[in-house]
């Protein structure tokens, strides 16, 4: 009987084969049955030709001994007899043309009868003559002719080669008898046969109907158990019920009677996360030892088929030594195994297994029905999880949303608003919110500095128009700020994976407590430059007059007082000026104006500045060499810059200490200008504060050597408007250098 795990497609084709051969047998039979018959038909008109032959050689050889008698009774009887002799001539004559008719086909009867003919003849011609001489009236030459016996030898010769004929003809008639009968034999056989081969493969194609009935029965249930899945999945219920409703119509279409899903749980193990059997099937304990029971990788069907990421089939738990259960399976008269992996990503993320309590083969058709179905299952699964990690993210997206300070606002590329948080509602409240970016009225937006913002060119429909905007300061009026709220906007666009835009998505943070304070350190800077400079600028001047006698001849003592006071003015106006250009920074109105200058000029000039400064502490100051040429700058500001790194260095020097301040060349368009001193160095843990507002490294160190904490900030925001950096190299105890490098000519020409 064929397999039952014959492909559809084979099993159709060996019926068709099976038909043809049962149409070519009955062909077959039939033709042999028809040349057989005609041989019989052939054989018999032999036999019949034969009888027929030996019955006309019969009454041949009787119409002869009839023309002996009429020519005996001639003699006797004389004329009497004349008619009856020559009817029997005239009937021998007709029975030898008979005899010549019958054998004119049989070429060994061709002579005998040419014989035979001839002798006929010469009878004839014999009793013509007799015949004549008695109508002549001459009877006594006719008796002579007769009782000479010439006729009688004629009939004599007729008689014996008929006789002969005769005998040869029997012979051939037992032959051909002989033939006909073996062939009527061998005909009866060979239909026997031939129709017993014919309904063996009849029944045969009968059988292998019936299979292949059964076969498509079978298709069907798979194909219905493939259809039926497939709409579970599409349904995407929940993944433990959609697994076990899989397990459940698998067991009922593919007649298996129990089965499970063992997910991965860690790297060695698997727990069973859904078990199902037919109502009908008691399995006792098995199923509940098996709901959440954990199995090792190594020693299961189901770890098997997960360690060689292929099916597994066994057709008998009995003689399978993997099973770890299998003592309790067989006592639950379960037999047959199946187990197939499940990939996620190609990963398997678990394993699903069925049991069947009739020993079975392995079936082709299922397993290639399940390597489609471990497929679509493991995309549910992937499914699955990328659906609960996008709701983990946007749950965690809304938590994060819901508790920023700064408000986000997400719109479409048509402009309308698809998402916002709570921030937004506080900042920019729901009237605003419900509406398109574009129809937000003109006058509830302005920018900072300048008139009203048309919808249009607000940072969010910018960023749907494919641009980006960095922080920009807009007052925004709304139901729920009716006087404004300043804010800093932020706008990007927001595109797919693909790179296809989607819309917008627009930060705001409430920087109204930064404008005011804003506004107050512009009042502060203005008190500071007009309430602060201008009366310090008077007293210095004063104390100058009285230093030079203005006011008469002072003591010694009151001109000490006198010099300490205009030192201390002087250092006030330095602050105060220090302040003003870190505003001037701040503010972004910091100008340079650049000319063409040498390097050497630029450092003598700083050296010449600080030299009576050095003396009075008693450092050298020296210049270590200068670069050739001439370079782009705003000369004052990059002295500035020397001034106060050679003042630095000459506070935190030894006494008899030497300051080396040199310019060099270190790319094409690159110059670099340092100052290296002898003093303590600086600690790798200070560097990071260096060129802070209002950083000083040693609190003691810095108050014994004086300074505001704001040279180094500036000195680092000159060189930045010069397109350059400014660094440091210092280890403790062996003294620091402080360089910064400029372009020899700034890259653009419009900066002049």
């Amino acid at each position: 009987m064929l397999s039952r795990s014959i492909s559809g497609l084979q099993l159709q084709n060996s019926l068709v084969a099976l038909g043809m051969v049962a149409i070519l047998l009955v062909l077959i039979a039939g033709f042999v049955s028809y040349q057989q018959a005609l041989h019989l038909v052939e054989s018999g008109s032999r036999v019949a030709a034969s009888h027929e032959l030996i019955s006309t050689f019969e009454i041949a050889e009787s119409e002869i001994s009839d023309i002996e008698a009429f020519q005996r009774g001639f003699v006797i009887v004389n004329v009497d007899m004349l008619f009856p002799y020559k009817e029997s001539l005239s009937k021998v004559n007709t029975q030898i043309r008979r005899i010549e008719q019958l054998t004119r086909s049989t070429a060994e009867y061709k002579k005998p009868i040419s014989q035979l003919m001839a002798d006929m003849a010469n009878q004839m011609e014999f009793a013509e003559k007799i015949i004549m001489a008695l109508s002549s009236h001459r009877i006594n030459e006719a008796l002579e002719e007769i009782e000479a016996g010439r006729g009688n030898r004629y009939t004599e010769k007729m008689r014996k080669t008929i006789q002969e004929l005769r005998e040869e003809e029997k012979n051939n008639l037992v032959s051909r008898t002989a033939a006909l009968h073996e062939l009527s034999t061998g005909m009866t056989f060979t239909v026997v046969l031939l129709g017993v081969l014919a309904l063996g493969f009849l029944l045969m194609l009968l059988i292998a109907s019936n299979l292949y009935v059964m076969e498509r029965r079978r298709i069907e249930n798979l194909t219905s158990a493939q259809h039926e899945i497939s709409k579970c999945l599409a349904e995407s219920g929940e993944l433990t019920q959609t697994i076990a409703r899989i397990v459940q119509i698998t067991c009922q279409h593919m007649e298996w009677d129990a089965g499970g899903y063992w997910e991965v749980v860690e790297e060695d193990s698997l727990r069973c996360l859904v078990f199902w059997h037919k109502p009908e099937v008691n399995l006792g304990t098995l199923s509940k030892e098996n709901q959440g029971r954990t199995l090792s990788r190594k020693t299961s069907l189901v770890g098997k088929a997960w360690q060689e990421g292929q099916p597994i089939w066994v057709p008998d738990l009995a003689f399978d030594e993997i099973f770890q259960k299998k003592d309790l399976a067989l006592k639950q008269d379960l037999h047959a195994a199946f187990a197939v992996p499940v990939l996620v990503g190609g990963t398997i993320c678990g394993v699903i297994e069925f049991f069947s309590r009739a020993p079975r083969g392995a079936d082709a058709r299922i397993l290639e029905t399940f390597n489609s179905i471990s497929s679509q299952l493991g995309q549910f699964i992937l499914k699955k999880q990328s659906d609960w990690d996008l709701q983990v993210n946007q749950a965690r997206l809304n938590a994060i949303l819901g508790n920023m300070a700064e408000a986000v606002v997400v719109a479409d590329k048509e402009g309308s608003i698809i998402q916002h948080n709570p921030a937004a509602t506080e900042m920019l409240g729901e009237q605003l919110l419900s509406t398109p970016v574009q129809l937000w009225v003109e006058d509830s937006i302005h920018r900072a500095g300048s008139g009203a913002c048309p919808p249009e060119e607000l940072p969010l429909m910018r960023a749907i128009k494919l641009e980006s905007v960095d922080e920009e300061e807009l007052l925004i009026s709304s139901d729920i700020h009716p006087r404004g709220i300043w804010v800093s906007a932020t706008a990007r666009p927001v595109k797919d994976v693909q790179g296809d835009l989607l819309g917008g998505v627009m930060v705001l943070r409430d920087i109204s407590e930064r404008k005011e304070a804003e506004r107050r350190v512009s009042e502060f800077y203005s008190m500071v430059s007009h309430e602060l400079r201008t009366p310090l600028t008077s007293i210095r001047a004063s104390l100058g007059l009285m230093q030079g006698g203005v006011a008469g001849e002072l003591p010694e003592t009151a001109l000490e007082l006198i010099d300490i006071g205009r030192e201390e003015c002087d250092r006030l106006i330095r602050l105060i000026n220090n302040i003003l250009d870190i505003r001037k920074i701040e503010a972004g109105k910091f100008e340079l104006s650049r000319n063409e200058v040498e390097p050497a000029t630029l450092v003598k000039a700083a050296i010449e500045a600080m030299r009576a400064f050095g003396e009075e502490n008693l450092v050298a100051l020296t210049t270590g060499g200068n670069v050739t040429g001439s370079i782009v700058c705003d000369a004052d500001r990059i002295i500035q810059v020397l001034t106060n790194l050679i003042s630095n260095a000459i506070k935190f020097s030894p006494s008899s200490g030497v300051v080396t301040v040199k310019s060099e060349l270190v790319a094409d368009n690159l110059i670099r200008f340092s100052v290296t001193d002898r003093g303590p160095g600086i600690a790798a843990d200070q560097l990071r504060k260096l060129f802070q507002k209002f950083q000083q490294l040693d609190q003691s160190d810095t108050r014994k050597m004086g300074g505001t904490g704001l040279g180094l900030a500036i000195c680092k925001a000159i060189i930045e408007e010069h397109e350059g950096r400014i660094a440091v190299k210092s280890e403790p105890e062996k003294g620091s250098t402080f360089f910064f490098d400029i372009p020899c000519e700034p890259e653009d020409d419009d900066s002049m």
